[in-house]
């Protein structure tokens, strides 16, 4: 039987303080991808469903067309 894992050690990565900034960092760019991508979907919601038909999208699908680059399907 063979035991698999993704957990890297923190050794070897740089100090304590640089995975911290770097932690913090991803966080803020999560934050101002979380911000930009509220503002589409709330563009894409104020369209009208003929808008919608002409761009290919049905109202249900907003969310999944805006998160397309995140969301395996």
């Amino acid at each position: 039987m063979a035991l698999m894992s993704d957990f890297e050690p923190a050794t070897g990565n740089g100090n304590i303080f640089s995975r911290w900034a770097n932690a913090f960092w991803n966080g803020l760019v999560a934050l101002g991808e979380a911000g930009a991508r509220t503002e589409e979907i709330k563009y894409w919601q104020s369209l009208s469903d003929e808008q919608l038909a002409e761009r290919g999208l049905t109202r249900d699908q907003i969310v999944r067309h805006v998160f397309r680059d995140r969301i395996a399907y």
